[in-house]
């Protein structure tokens, strides 16, 4: 089936994506600025989106085809009939954690079955493309008040999380930091991709796009988005190590780094930053939250000590882990099971189930991270990269948020849409003028008594080219002239 058949049926499919990621992206604008009074609807507003894309799936016949989307339907299934065995939940609180954790995941392995290579690049431009007015929003929150309207949270209400200077962690377009922490992932990803391999991006969207996200780093004073986009770095580090050839292109990104990061030392904004997320680090070293390593090991590896304390065969239910939840029975945000995803899932949903759902996210990490590895070794370093942004969200990141199943779903989506369709590498093809041909045959001498052709008569002994069927013929010799 030709690449233009594919791409015509499965066009509606392309098209709803796009739009989940452009709601994914937008959805904090709506929900703290536009439409603050629906707040609560708009959480939710990309399911329809999903749910659009699944009929369109299931008509095709693909949803039944994929063994990762029926393992994690039965896992599904199990999971709400357990939260039903272990009490007596409230269902809308059940609705929401069967929504949190099963919903977006299929479309996980579903994106590469209608997004092609060309279609991953043309996000990734628009991915590069955002990172400068995010930037500019980033810095402008980072400069305001705590409590001016342009760093409200969602719904229209409260403050966003504080720097510890004074100042917020500004959350960009979305509601809240989460969001740049996953999304500046992804950035990197095509970043490195388009500095490793020319061709792929503009010079100047690469260096505007590096700008912006050094920029973006240092007035954030979140240390999980500077991790994340170091989890990146760590995976394209592998994957140059799959693939020597690629390491010797690495100048261009060491060339185009220093670049930008002389320009941004020039920056009063990338200095308050750097200042405000120094002082960030020395206040959470000092206190119980302890250092930026130690925490990225909590949240990374606690899940090998955290769980065993909320382990129950059948668990407490659903959603009842979830901001949501606690906001349903006590009224309050809060983490009414634990804080750590894989402690979350095993303490609402059993040691049997929670532990199958675990065992599936684990399983599907080591998925991504081996179909990177198998194209990074034939010189394709996108999904590899892809993979690095979205591993820790499939490992064990938090899907309680909505912002987390989405990135989820993205990332990881384009990763394995990246690995299936390798790019078409043409060679340039030269166009040289071919050289000009000497004769093959040697004039045929002939003896003439009378007019040729032309009438004009030759003299005897003159040299005269014939055609080639001519001389196929042999010598002529006719009547000496008299």
């Amino acid at each position: 089936m030709s690449n233009e058949i594919v791409r015509g049926e499965f066009r509606w499919m392309r098209r709803l994506f796009w739009l989940y990621f452009m709601l994914l992206i937008f959805e904090g604008v709506l929900r703290k600025w536009v439409l603050p009074g629906y707040s609560n609807v708009l959480l939710v507003i990309r399911d329809p989106v999903v749910f659009a894309i699944y009929f369109l799936a299931f008509k095709k016949g693909l949803m039944s085809k994929d063994p990762w989307i029926v393992s994690i339907i039965f896992l599904s299934i199990a999971a709400f009939g357990v939260s039903f065995v272990a009490s007596t939940p409230r269902l809308i609180v059940t609705m929401y954690g069967w929504r949190a954790n099963f919903l977006h995941l299929p479309l996980v392995f579903l994106v590469p079955k209608f997004f092609q290579r060309e279609d991953v690049m043309r996000m990734g431009k628009a991915v590069l493309l955002l990172t400068v007015p995010m930037c500019i929003l980033m810095a402008y929150q980072f400069l305001s008040p705590k409590d001016a309207w342009i760093n409200t949270s969602a719904g229209g209400k409260g403050f966003q999380i504080d720097n510890s200077s004074g100042g917020i962690r500004p959350p960009g377009p979305f509601s809240f930091i989460s969001g740049p922490i996953y999304y500046f992932g992804l950035v990197v990803a095509f970043l490195l991709h388009g500095l490793l391999k020319q061709r792929q991006f503009s010079i100047l969207l690469l260096f505007a796009a590096l700008l912006s996200t050094m920029v973006a780093s240092s007035v954030s004073g979140s240390r999980s988005m500077v991790a994340g986009m170091a989890v990146v770095g760590v995976f394209g580090l592998i994957g140059m190590i799959c693939h020597p050839p690629t390491m010797a292109r690495s100048y261009r990104l060491i060339l185009m780094g220093g670049a930008a990061m002389l320009v941004a030392r020039t920056l009063d904004i990338f200095k308050k930053g750097g200042d405000a997320f120094a002082k960030r680090l020395e206040v959470a070293s000092s206190g119980q939250e302890g250092g930026m390593l130690s925490q990225i090991l909590l949240r990374t590896l606690g899940w090998f000590y955290v769980p065993i304390e909320n382990m129950s065969v059948f668990g407490q239910g659903l959603g009842l882990g979830t901001n949501f939840g606690s906001m349903v029975v006590l009224g309050s945000t809060g983490f009414l099971v634990d804080e750590i995803e894989w402690g979350r899932i095993i303490g609402e949903s059993g040691v049997f189930v929670g532990g199958g759902f675990v065992a599936y996210r684990v399983v599907g990490g080591i998925f991504l991270l081996i179909s990177g590895v198998k194209a990074a070794k034939k010189g394709d370093m996108l999904p590899i990269l892809l993979s690095g942004s979205g591993f820790m969200l499939m490992l064990n990141g938090q899907l309680g948020p909505p912002i987390g199943g989405g990135f989820l779903a993205v990332c990881c989506g384009l990763a394995l849409a990246a690995a299936a369709h390798p790019p078409v590498e043409i060679d340039p093809v030269v166009s040289v003028a071919p050289k000009a041909r000497k004769p093959t045959h040697r004039p045929t001498v002939i003896e003439v008594a009378e007019p040729v052709g032309t009438g004009a008569a030759f003299r005897a002994g003159q040299e005269v080219e014939v055609s080639r069927a001519k001389r196929r013929a042999g010598r002529y010799s006719v009547r000496p002239e008299s």
